[in-house]
């Protein structure tokens, strides 16, 4: 899944990483999509 230049990635039972394509870190783990979604909208402001 991707949204906004980042991508999403679900590995092993809940978990969901972030890849920036921008600045080509990973961010995570996080236990929900939502809580990756809450994370983009701060480091993006």
């Amino acid at each position: 899944m991707t949204y906004q230049g980042y991508e999403f990635e679900k590995t092993a039972p809940r978990r969901w990483y972030v890849t920036s394509k921008k600045f080509g870190n990973v961010c995570g783990p996080f236990k929900t999509r939502k809580g990756a979604l809450e994370y983009i909208a701060k480091i993006d402001a």
